[in-house]
C-alpha cells in the first residue's frame, strides 16, 4: 500500500488586472507525506514487511493568468513545488473558476 500527500499554502501577486486578463505570480509552502506498507510475509529466511513514513517541507514557486469569461475565469497555472525537499515536483492547471 502506497498513500502520498500534500498540502500546499500559497499567495499570489498579480502583476496585471486589466480588460478581464489577470497576470500573477505565486510563492509558498508545500508539505508532502508518504506512507508505505508491506504486508508482513513469513518464508524459511525469516519474516519481512513492515510500514515506514515520511514528510518534508518544501517551497512553492510559479505563475499563472486568469481571463475573466461572461459565465466564469478561465485560468492556467505553472507551479515547482516542494523545492528544497526529495519529492521535487512541476504542475500545470488549467480551468474554470466560477463566482459564487
Amino acid at each position: 500500500d502506497l498513500t502520498v500527500w500534500e498540502l500546499n499554502f500559497n499567495g499570489n501577486y498579480i502583476f496585471l488586472d486589466e480588460d478581464g486578463l489577470m497576470v500573477y505570480a505565486l510563492a509558498g509552502i508545500n508539505i508532502t507525506g508518504i506512507k508505505i506498507d508491506v504486508p508482513s510475509v513469513v518464508t524459511g529466511f525469516g519474516t519481512f514487511g513492515g510500514s515506514s513514513s515520511e514528510s518534508e517541507f518544501g517551497l512553492n514557486l510559479g505563475g499563472g493568468l486568469e481571463y475573466a469569461l461572461d459565465f466564469a475565469d478561465l485560468f492556467a497555472e505553472a507551479k515547482l513545488g516542494n523545492l528544497g525537499g526529495n519529492a521535487d515536483q512541476f504542475a500545470l492547471g488549467v480551468g474554470l473558476r466560477f463566482p459564487l
